[in-house]
Parts: structure tokens; sequence; C-alpha cells
């Protein structure tokens, strides 16, 4: 997927929120928004990335968060949710800052380290040889959602990298 500052995204978000998907072995974690300030995309685009994994309740949760722009936010990433997903030694990673027309307005991409990544395949290996019913995995999710705020997770990390 090619995407660059200014374009629309290639897919349209109807509401603010976040969302992750899996494409040619790159995570895309996106964050839409009704706007982003100048001050906020600056930042963004100057500060470090600080990516954070963890696994909760058979879930992979990316936690994100850029220093006076994006407090830690999570994505929650299940591999039965994908059609394609391809392992791989090293994954690339893509966050996204969309404003309410889904047009990218900030993007900071990096490529995770063999520990990270190795982390992650071995979440989606137990992610895969689990029994999966997805409305049993929303209630996990919910659950999950209501009992912790994303900054809360952190103490749970597994690996963390910074970009």
């Amino acid at each position: 997927m090619q995407l660059k500052i200014n374009e629309k995204f290639p897919v349209e978000f109807s509401e603010a929120g976040t969302y992750i998907s899996f494409e040619d072995n790159t995570f895309y974690a996106v964050m839409a928004d009704e706007f982003w300030s100048d001050t906020e995309l600056k930042l963004f685009k100057n500060k470090k990335m600080l990516i954070q994994i963890v696994n909760k309740s058979d879930q992979l949760i990316f936690l994100l968060s850029v220093d006076g722009v994006i407090e830690t936010s999570d994505f929650y990433f299940n591999i039965h949710d994908e059609e394609a997903f391809v392992k791989a030694d090293c994954y690339n990673f893509c966050f996204v800052l969309l404003d309410k027309n889904s047009v990218i307005n900030g993007m900071k991409t990096c490529t995770l380290n063999k520990a990270t990544s190795a982390v992650i395949t071995q979440i989606l290996d137990q992610q895969q040889s689990s029994e999966y019913d997805e409305e049993v995995n929303l209630k996990k999710l919910a659950a999950l959602q209501k009992q912790f705020e994303p900054f809360e997770l952190q103490p749970f990390a597994l690996c963390e990298e910074s970009h």
C-alpha cells in the first residue's frame, strides 16, 4: 500500500477512532479524528513513537504513544480478522493520522526489530492455534477495554521499541 501525506487513505472511516490492519508485511495502525492541529502534526513528525506489545486475554495489543500528541492508544489485532497474514522475521509498522475526510495528515513508519517481531509472531501463533468465535472474542475485547485504560496496559508490555 503506497501512502502519502495529504492524500486520501484507501479505506474510508466514518467516525473517529483507532483501527489496525495488516498488508504486505506491514501493520497499519490508523487513528482518525476530526482534525489535527499544526502543533500536533509538528510534534508527531518530530517526536519519537513508542510501540509496546501486550498479550492479554489472547489479544495482541499494540500500545502507541508520541510525546505531546498521542497519549497511550491501544490497537487490538487478531489474526482471525485478517485474510492473508504472512509471518516474517521483521515486520514493518506504519502509524497514520487521518482527518474527518480520511486524508492522511501524519505518518510514521519503521521496521520492528527481530526480537519484537518474534514476540508478535508468538502471540499470533497462539491466537491461530486456539479456537475462534467472533462473538466470544468481541466480548473479551470489550471486557479488556472496560477493565483497562490504554496506559494501564503498559506494565504488561512484553517488549517495546522507540522510533
